[in-house]
């Protein structure tokens, strides 16, 4: 006898994935930068120095005068010569009047007046030790540097951060199906 039979055939259903991964872009655009040194200040502050040489000693000992200081001089070495002179004519007067004086008075005179004369000799350094006076006053400096400070200036800039998240899609390639045939 014949049984009749099923057949059955399926198909199975077909899918397909299309998977885009996950993405992150970052970029970091550069900090902007501004560095300004401004200029430090320098002050110099000095003070003249002073020299005073004073040779008048030793211009005199060397016999240079100034007109004042040689009129001075002058004027007391005359003043003393005629005392000098006035006192001699005074005593050769005497002299001459003394009657006790037995011989040729005026010729003692002459003696006296024109003799032989003593001589002393001296070492004398011309012009005298220290008889230039130098005085100095030093200068004077000061030298004050006051630097500035440093100006920076920095903009940062955030991150630029671009993100593409995970994206699975699902299709049906192949629908599923079921057939079912009877066969005798």
């Amino acid at each position: 006898m014949n049984i009749p039979r099923l057949e059955i055939h399926t198909t199975r259903a077909q899918i397909d994935l299309k998977i885009t991964e996950a993405k992150v872009d970052i970029e970091q655009p550069k900090a902007v930068q501004d560095i300004e040194q401004p200029k430090g200040v320098l002050e110099i502050r000095t003070t003249r120095g002073h020299l005073e040489v004073d040779s008048t000693q030793a211009r005199e000992d060397l016999g240079l005068y100034s007109a004042p200081r040689a009129i001075k001089i002058n004027a007391e070495q005359a003043l003393q010569a005629v005392k000098e002179g006035m006192s001699r004519t005074v005593q050769e007067g005497n002299q001459m009047m003394d009657l006790k004086h037995k011989g040729n008075v005026i010729s003692q005179i002459a003696k006296q007046r024109y003799g032989p004369k003593k001589v002393e000799s001296e070492i004398k350094f011309i012009p005298s030790v220290d008889s230039v006076k130098i005085e100095n006053t030093p200068g004077t400096l000061s030298i004050n540097y006051t630097p500035s400070k440093v100006k920076i200036n920095v903009q940062t800039n955030k991150p630029v951060i671009t993100y593409t998240p995970w994206d699975v899609e699902t299709f049906l390639v192949q629908k599923p199906s079921i057939t079912i045939d009877v066969v005798k």
